[in-house]
């Protein structure tokens, strides 16, 4: 970057600053989540949670303003993903918070109700950036 000033007298100074635009990272989702390319196998009206972290370069962001959107699609069953283990899971509301003695983002994804249906979860980040997990309900 490079600023120019003039003043009403003539003089002129210039200076130059350089910076460098760091790419976000995104980590997760972590277990009990199997990332895998495989369903993760879910009893329909449980709690899932989505753990995960972001950095920009070395920094870890912590402010859950840097999330776009954490979205889940109804996708079809059949399709070449295998089923991985039953996620076993406890239950509670769903809320998206930092936690500062974990050290990563949770979101309490509360499945739907219907059994032998399948879901694409996407967690956007406001870069762009994504995370995607997919489910099997029983």
């Amino acid at each position: 970057l490079t600023a120019i000033a003039k003043d009403y007298a003539g003089n002129q100074a210039t200076e130059t600053r350089s910076y460098t635009v760091m790419a976000w990272t995104l980590s997760g989702f972590y277990p009990p989540i199997d990332m895998n390319g495989v369903f993760n196998v879910a009893k329909n009206g449980g709690t899932i949670p989505l753990k995960f972290e972001i950095f920009v370069g070395g920094t870890e962001l912590t402010d859950i303003a840097n999330i776009k959107s954490i979205t889940s699609a109804l996708i079809t069953c059949d399709t070449k993903l295998p089923s991985g283990e039953e996620v076993m899971l406890p239950t509670g509301g769903t809320v998206l918070r930092y936690d500062l003695d974990e050290g990563q983002f949770i979101f309490n994804w509360n499945t739907p109700t219907t059994p032998a249906t399948c879901y694409r979860v996407t967690l956007t980040a406001l870069d762009g950036s994504s995370l995607v997990a997919y489910f099997k309900l029983k």
